[in-house]
């Protein structure tokens, strides 16, 4: 045995006990790929060679080596590629503004992001205009080849945290005798994406992204020619569907807060974490209508037919409904959007709606609830579980939150229309066209990939319902995997979901072409008692009250926020450093000071900082990372005011909201 053959048998068996103790799961596929390959499962396509003194993968089908008897040469130029500079190479975590740039209609939002702002336009004012990074942070590898050129990146950057993204298990275990992934992991976080679907991928993903979050400003990466981009596209969408991103912590604050004022004034809260046991739907099947493109499209077919099913509709396509005389059995809404009111506006609702039941999230502001007869309103926590265990699983759209419902309600057919999560192949819209979120996206530019991540703008391909592929974005996409994720959870044995629409596919569902669905086989409902039924349905799955239990755990809730307003006093009363390094530590200490409060899924406030942290202690980050940066103590001083403004006004909103509520109820 030569030298260069031993060295590559002693990276392998060093990789390989690597795994074994930081990556079991790893190393398990790679012993089934050995098995499988000696039974006969599988056939070996790929083999390690070592020619014209270099290492390559040689292709046993064609016979064609992937690095042309070069394997040194590529290294070293992709590595000549890497750079520090914030534009090239990157993906962003989260784009900078400048409020003052903002457009009037965007008001809204510069108050619910307002301390953020701040801290957005003093690193407009001041940062360096060389936008070189001092230090790269994060680092992606998409494909891995034999992993040459992450050795020579990695003696380059150094990252705190590397993701490692391969789709070909066969060309992972080749890189494994070339490539000392245990040394890289000596002084790096290393994770592993291999042969991974879109689901398992996107989980690793946000792992990668929750991992010293900090750092997530910019994300530099690099992806193999032979490699697909789809990848690419899935971290954009899963980039641009953060929590914090989403919903901006001042409105999340908002949304936490607002079930107390129901819960005040004695509104009804469905409990839908479970199953709704009835008989009610055993023979009635359910028409989900949510406002995608297929919705319109197929106006005159519902006009014919809604006789035939208990229809749910999402809020947003009830003036169409009802200019087609279409009556809604269950209307659904979960947008905390004020300017909202128009789905219900110059509708007579006391006619129109009479007979139609109202299932709203709790976070609906009140100027929508009060347009409608509390009486026929059911609320539902869906970000906050004040009703112990009531908590229902959030959705990122209210048609998705509707086929959890449907679901919930022990039906055994339900029909999908509008439910595309897909944009219009031909036009780009992303619903029908009287939502008021409406948007044309330009499908031409769907195979462009983009360093900055829009919601709306960015688009990637996705299994059709009706064809093989259609185009989304990652607003939409965010539920196609929240619904994925939850739906196998939920359903039952006996109940089957036909989907209608022209949009993405769903887990579980069944494919019909609305033309082959025969609904003459489907009998009429009499719709006399629908009402009454579905009120005694949901009487008995409802309460007005917290429970003892609730209530101790509120006043917990207000003591944990006390606590954390001392923890921000003892970081404001710290001396402040000299290093920046050091400050952010401080900050992340306090961080996490405040989640062990409480549970950050379950403790509102917890959830609220933690999206606040993300802005601020990777603006601060970014700040102090770029080159040229200077007079790092007075930039200190003043991020800390603006911070601790910000940490003090979030805290305080809580805690006078809570009082207020436990005073007024008499806790």
């Amino acid at each position: 045995m030569n030298e260069i053959e031993e060295q590559a048998i002693n990276t392998y068996n060093n990789n390989i006990t690597y795994l074994l103790q930081e990556h079991p799961s790893l190393a398990k596929d790679l012993e089934n790929l050995d098995l499988a390959i000696n039974n006969g499962i599988h056939k070996q396509q790929f083999d390690l060679e070592y020619v014209n003194n270099n290492f390559d993968i040689k292709d046993l089908n064609s016979g064609l080596y992937m690095y042309s008897k070069e394997g040194n040469s590529f290294a070293e130029e992709t590595v000549t590629r890497i750079n520090f500079k914030k534009k090239l190479g990157t993906i962003e975590g989260f784009s900078i503004y400048d409020p003052s740039k903002l457009n009037i209609e965007n008001i809204e939002i510069l108050e619910e992001k307002k301390d953020v702002y701040t801290l957005m336009k003093y690193y407009i004012d001041n940062v360096s205009t060389t936008e070189t990074m001092k230090k790269i942070r994060k680092f992606i590898f998409i494909g891995v080849g034999l992993g040459l050129h992450i050795t020579l990146i990695d003696k380059k950057v150094n990252a705190t945290d590397y993701l490692i993204v391969e789709d070909n298990l066969e060309i992972f275990k080749l890189s494994l005798f070339t490539t000392p992934y245990y040394l890289i992991a000596k002084n790096s976080r290393v994770t592993f994406s291999i042969l991974e679907d879109k689901i398992n991928f996107t989980k690793k993903f946000d792992t990668f992204l929750n991992n010293n979050f900090a750092y997530n400003r910019y994300l530099k990466y690099i992806r193999l020619n032979n490699h697909s981009s789809e990848k690419i596209r899935l971290i954009q969408s899963a980039i641009a569907n953060q929590n914090f991103i989403v919903f901006a912590y001042k409105r999340r604050l908002e949304m936490n807060l607002k079930p107390l004022t129901y819960l005040n004034d004695g509104y009804k809260f469905l409990d839908l974490h479970q199953a709704i046991s009835n008989n009610f739907f055993v023979d009635k099947p359910i028409l989900l209508l949510a406002a995608g493109p297929s919705f319109k499209k197929n106006i005159q077919w519902i006009k014919e037919n809604h006789g035939k099913f208990i229809i749910i509709a999402v809020a947003a396509i009830l003036k169409t409904l009802h200019a087609h005389n279409i009556k809604p059995d269950i209307v659904t809404h979960i947008d905390n959007a004020e300017k909202n009111y128009v789905f219900f506006d110059d509708i007579n609702i006391n006619e129109y709606l009479k007979d139609t039941i109202f299932i709203l999230s709790a976070m609906v502001p009140e100027k929508i609830i009060n347009m409608l007869p509390k009486e026929q309103i059911y609320l539902f926590e869906n970000l906050t579980s004040y009703n112990n265990n009531y908590k229902v699983e959030t959705t990122d759209c209210v048609g998705s939150f509707s086929l959890l419902l449907s679901l919930l309600l022990s039906t055994n057919n339900t029909y999908l229309l509008g439910l595309d999560l897909a944009l219009n192949q031909e036009t780009g819209a992303t619903h029908a066209d009287e939502h008021s979120k409406n948007q044309n996206i330009k499908i031409s530019k769907a195979n462009n990939i983009a360093t900055t991540t829009s919601l709306i703008d960015t688009t990637l391909p996705v299994e059709g319902n009706l064809q093989d592929i259609v185009y989304t974005n990652p607003l939409l996409h965010a539920s196609i995997k929240t619904l994925n994720r939850l739906i196998p959870q939920i359903i039952a044995k006996d109940q089957t979901i036909y989907n209608l629409g022209d949009g993405a596919k769903l887990s579980h569902s069944l494919a019909l072409d609305i033309d082959n669905l025969s609904a003459s086989s489907i009998k009429d409902i009499n719709k006399s008692t629908v009402n009454s039924s579905l009120h005694d349905i949901f009487k008995n799955s409802s309460s007005k009250n917290l429970s003892l239990l609730d209530i101790k755990l509120l006043k917990l809730e207000l003591n944990a926020s006390i606590t954390i307003k001392t923890h921000i006093d003892e970081f404001k009363n710290i001396p402040l450093p000299k290093d920046a390094d050091k400050y952010i530590g401080n900050l992340i200490d306090l961080l996490i000071k405040i989640l062990i409060q409480g549970d950050k899924d379950s403790f509102a406030l917890s959830e609220v900082y933690y999206d606040y942290f993300s802005y601020a202690l990777a603006i601060v980050e970014d700040f102090f990372n770029t080159t040229g940066s200077k007079n790092t103590k007075q930039h200190l001083k003043k991020f800390n005011k603006m911070i601790s403004i910000g940490l003090y006004d979030i805290q305080e909103c809580y805690e006078k909201a809570l009082e207020s509520f436990i005073e007024s109820r008499k806790l």
